[in-house]
């Protein structure tokens, strides 16, 4: 009789990280393509829905890299595999870089929606112009994070299917 390969068995814990890192990586994909389509078209009409949607997506995007960082630590805890704990790092890092972005998501939210009092308090002492410039290199590290869990979500998904 031939001997049967057992398949390795995924602890709980580091399957709901994969999950969220899959969750993670749809969400970053979606905000890209948001970014993409709908910020140009956002720049020239101001329309509210628009402004709803990329910020939107921004949330939802950082919402999936914390708890993704969560559950990585929680998939640390219980397994001491240190994979949860390098996942759960990334993700911190990649929350911090959505962080950075918050002030440019709610000048950009607010604008949108004829708010413009609130989006000049937010902007401070520079004109629109000079804000938007400053940008540059948070708009790089929310570009490095989006970059950051399309990676561990393809990883995620190859660990998920090999279950």
């Amino acid at each position: 009789m031939p001997k049967q390969i057992k398949k390795e068995v995924i602890p709980a814990s580091e399957k709901v990280n994969r999950v969220f890192a899959v969750i993670s990586m749809a969400a970053a994909l979606i905000l890209a393509g948001l970014l993409i389509f709908l910020l140009p078209q956002l720049l020239n009409d101001e329309s509210p829905v628009k402004a709803c949607i990329i910020s939107g997506g921004y949330f939802v995007f950082m919402l999936s890299c914390i708890m993704h960082c969560i559950t990585g630590f929680v998939s640390y805890g219980k397994t001491q595999d240190f994979t949860g704990l390098f996942h759960g790092l990334i993700s911190l890092v990649c929350t911090f870089l959505c962080l950075l972005n918050l002030r440019f998501v709610l000048v950009l939210l607010f604008s949108g929606l004829n708010m413009d009092s609130v989006a000049n308090k937010l902007v401070g002492d520079h004109t629109m112009t000079e804000f938007v410039n400053a940008q540059t290199s948070d708009w790089t590290g929310l570009i490095f994070a989006m970059a950051a869990m399309l990676i561990i979500g393809i990883v995620g998904i190859v660990r998920l299917s090999k279950k």
